[in-house]
């Protein structure tokens, strides 16, 4: 603790140096910054390693990290109507709360609080999905899963009813993709189909070939080429008789002279 002070002064001796630096101009002591604010807390904190760095875990844990971010970036888009929080706020505040609300009438009523949690899923515009971020991100190590609580016959009553009933969300929802017997993708829902179209329309609209107000110059074919080719050489051809026989005539007319 003793090194960790003294570095800790000298950062600060450092950061007056800084100060003095930017506010004077003067920059002959940029070596005594550098001494105090790099030099200094490097020597009084020397060591070495004492595990092995271990880089695939660090991959994996970031990989997570931003998972994590990603779905409460959802969660917080989701439920912006009724909730006018920050993405932290929502992280640190409300997701706990928000998820033992919606699964506390399926723990203690079993079937009977299915249409209570629903409720609550269409009163915050969550979808089934986001109960499943809320889930995971609200789970701490070492700490219970309120899902673990629930049963099976209960789960599977909630997951039906929310199928049945038509959630309305103030947000597009993604369509899921299945694919066909011939191996082909499959858009399930209206959305989908009108998106396809959308980009249908926008591809149509950015061909110039198709554009009625453009009008593209059409290349020769060979067979044009080669007509076009044909008659300029006879054209040429034409050319220099006349010129041959206009040329004798002339020359006849100065010798009679």
């Amino acid at each position: 603790m003793v090194l960790f002070a003294k570095a800790a002064e000298s950062l600060s001796r450092g950061d007056l140096v800084e100060k003095q630096i930017r506010q004077n101009s003067s920059w002959s002591l940029l070596p005594t910054q550098a001494m105090f604010s790099s030099v200094l807390p490097g020597d009084f904190l020397a060591g070495h390693v004492s595990g092995r760095i271990q880089f695939p875990m660090w991959f994996g844990k970031n990989s997570r990290g931003n998972k994590i971010d990603r779905l409460i970036q959802e969660i917080q888009v989701h439920t912006r109507l009724r909730m006018s929080s920050s993405k932290e706020s929502i992280n640190l505040d409300y997701m706990r709360y928000l998820r033992d609300a919606i699964l506390e009438p399926l723990v203690k009523s079993g079937s009977d609080g299915v249409s209570e949690s629903l409720a609550l899923l269409q009163h915050y515009c969550l979808t089934r999905e986001d109960l499943d971020s809320i889930c995971e991100v609200a789970a701490w190590p070492n700490a219970a899963d309120p899902m673990s609580k629930i049963e099976s016959k209960v789960k599977a009553a909630f997951t039906r009813a929310y199928n049945k009933t038509a959630i309305v969300t103030p947000y597009a929802l993604v369509a899921p993709v299945k694919k066909g017997k011939g191996g082909q993708a499959e858009e399930e829902g209206e959305e989908g189909m009108e998106e396809n179209e959308e980009e249908e329309a926008t591809e149509q609209d950015d061909d110039v070939d198709t554009d009625a107000m453009i009008v593209m110059k059409k290349k020769p074919t060979s067979s044009a080429s080669s007509k076009a080719s044909s008659e300029q050489s006879t054209s040429s051809g034409r050319g220099g008789r006349g010129g041959g026989a206009r040329g004798g005539g002339r020359g006849s007319r100065r010798g009679k002279k």
